[in-house]
């Protein structure tokens, strides 16, 4: 007599539960800064983004601002512009998802670099880390920073496991997006 058990499906593992939690902590968080007044109105580098990210999408030129910041914030807000019109809060939306992504990216670079249990904790403190939710509620650069700059870790991990010329251009091209989001990222292109 053979004993047969199905495979646990991804639903019951604890990377989903995860992920479901940390996606609903965030849009939980959404939900209470809705009525802020600064959610439909931005101010400083949220404006300047938004100003930015709008001439983008109009095929201006943005002359009153030279390139002395970061641009792929901006590039990004049109990219979700160009994607779902000038809304705040489909921005806040996919920031919400890369953050959850985040989370699973972080679990995954515990689960290579530590033992599991260490990873669920490294995963439980980055679902719940308050710092994490308040910028990605914000429009500014540091939540798509955090994600590439965790996305270009991961795949770097993941080069030097399995070393090909692709591992290592994704992670190459991930680095580069983050030196458009974060010059300081360009200390790590020796790497």
């Amino acid at each position: 007599m053979s004993s047969y058990s199905p495979a646990r499906s991804w639903w019951r593992s604890f990377e989903a539960r995860l992920l479901l939690g940390a996606l609903f902590i965030r849009l939980l968080y959404l939900a209470t800064i809705l009525d802020n007044p600064y959610f439909t109105v931005p101010i400083t580098d949220e404006a300047m983004y938004d100003t930015w990210a709008r001439a983008i999408v109009a095929g201006e030129t943005f002359i009153h601002y030279p390139y002395y910041d970061s641009p792929l914030p901006a590039f990004f807000l049109a990219s979700v512009y160009w994607l779902f019109g000038h809304s705040f809060l489909m921005v806040r939306l996919v920031q919400v998802v890369l953050g959850t992504l985040n989370v699973l990216i972080l679990y995954r670079i515990g689960l290579r670099l530590t033992d599991p249990l260490t990873a669920r904790i490294v995963g439980l403190l980055a679902a719940t880390y308050l710092p994490f939710l308040y910028y990605e509620g914000l429009l500014e650069k540091e939540s798509v920073a955090l994600f590439l700059l965790d996305a270009s870790v991961l795949l770097a991990l993941g080069a030097f496991a399995r070393p090909t010329g692709l591992a290592f251009w994704c992670t190459g091209a991930v680095l580069g997006l983050l030196a458009l989001s974060r010059v300081n990222a360009l200390a790590l292109a020796p790497l």
